[in-house]
């Protein structure tokens, strides 16, 4: 999308041309509400995008009301400011098909990373292991996390949990297995917690830690099957609980889920 800053005249009349009896003004005047919102200009009002493309207020109303159920904008943290939704991330994914999924997920995850202002990182599984590929930051955190590049056990990592909950059962059952022959003590230790998180995902599409493998750390994660099911991944923002209490958690979860559906979508070959 084009930047358009605020003061700039979106005129509705110059994308609706006369004459043209196939042209769907509504779809040229929701896209122009979205071309409104830019690095420069992330939260608007509904006012400023009445005045950015000259449409009448109610057109306006009716147009970002439309666009906050598909999830195309979304209500900003603060205020009454609208903002970007994670779908609009993924009508790009056609053109970013052909990347590896951590140079595809980044854009993706640095959305979410800025808008929680939290670290968000997305992991594979290896073995009984999990290894981490893709990190993004928010400038006002500073958190010592895991690097790229780095290991951590399956049981001791809440990505590892969500990648878990993603698989089928048989594959599942086939991970633990080797789990409790590499690694018996923590798989004794966090067997109760991650048979939670199964059934917490099944119901939500996401999984919580809430200080399970470090007290003072809170987690939440969501997995990504590749498309032929054979590889998984997970996004996971990790915390302090201070900064992530159980309410953050369960607002971010979701937005995590969605996250994943539009990578997901986007690893799909044609």
């Amino acid at each position: 999308m084009r930047a358009i800053p605020i003061g700039t005249k979106f005129k509705s009349s110059a994308h609706e041309p006369d004459g043209d009896p196939i042209f769907v003004t509504a779809l040229a005047r929701g896209l122009s509400v979205l071309c409104c919102f830019t690095r420069s200009t992330p939260e608007l009002s509904v006012t400023d995008i009445g005045r950015m493309t000259d449409l009448p207020q109610p057109t306006i109303w009716r147009l970002c009301h439309t666009l906050r159920r598909l999830g195309y904008l979304t209500q900003a943290l603060e205020g009454k400011k609208l903002r970007l939704g994670i779908p609009v991330l993924g009508l790009g994914y056609a053109l970013l098909a052909d990347l590896d999924i951590a140079t595809l997920a980044r854009p993706h995850m640095q959305a979410l990373a800025d808008q929680f202002e939290e670290s968000v990182s997305l992991a594979t599984m290896d073995g009984a292991d999990i290894l981490f590929l893709q990190r993004c930051e928010t400038p006002s955190l500073i958190y010592s996390g895991f690097p790229v590049g780095a290991r951590s056990p399956i049981t001791r990592a809440p990505a590892g949990w969500a990648m878990l909950a993603g698989m089928d059962e048989g594959k599942r059952n086939s991970v633990i297995a080797a789990i409790e022959a590499t690694d018996p003590t923590h798989w004794s230790s966090m067997r109760s917690h991650i048979d939670a998180a199964i059934i917490e995902f099944e119901e939500f599409g996401f999984v919580t830690n809430m200080g399970k493998v470090q007290s003072e750390f809170h987690a939440v994660s969501a997995p990504i099957a590749s498309p032929d099911g054979k590889q998984m991944f997970a996004l996971s923002c990790v915390g302090l609980r201070s900064r992530l209490p159980a309410e953050r958690l369960y607002e971010f979860g979701p937005l995590l889920r969605e996250c994943t559906k539009v990578i997901a979508q986007a690893l799909r070959p044609g």
